[in-house]
């Protein structure tokens, strides 16, 4: 988990800080939240990547994973690359895009809100330990 924290926070530390304070409020908020989002998603990927390697849960079908990019049985480092990639890639794109940054940003939290949703109904599950 914090390898996952450390990633995303040296993301936002890149050049985006001093374009993202140019952002409106609430797409600012959008965005922390879709990068909260973010975060929640890949501590239940990891989950899930733990779970699908333990004998104890090898008879549960529901655990795989279906980002058709990553496969259905993702290694931690594929995740983090993926995920560095396209937080990365959405941040680029919505900042050239003021006009649709507050409807795509929406859309783009919804989507993962179901997503951990989902994610939590079939008893995946995010630790964060300090």
């Amino acid at each position: 988990m914090k390898t996952i924290i450390t990633t995303l926070l040296l993301l936002m530390s890149l050049s985006i800080q001093a374009d993202l304070k140019d952002w409106e409020r609430k797409d600012r908020i959008l965005w922390y939240s879709y990068l909260t989002l973010n975060v929640i998603d890949t501590g239940q990927t990891f989950d899930l990547i733990d779970k699908q390697r333990d004998i104890g849960y090898i008879h549960r079908k529901n655990l795989i994973e279906t980002n058709p990019i990553l496969g259905r049985n993702p290694g931690k480092k594929e995740l983090l690359v993926l995920k560095a990639f396209t937080t990365t890639a959405a941040y680029y794109i919505l900042d050239k895009n003021p006009k649709h940054r507050t409807l795509t940003l929406g859309i783009m939290n919804g989507l993962y809100i179901n997503t951990v949703y989902g994610n939590h109904e079939i008893g995946l599950r995010v630790n964060i330990n300090f």
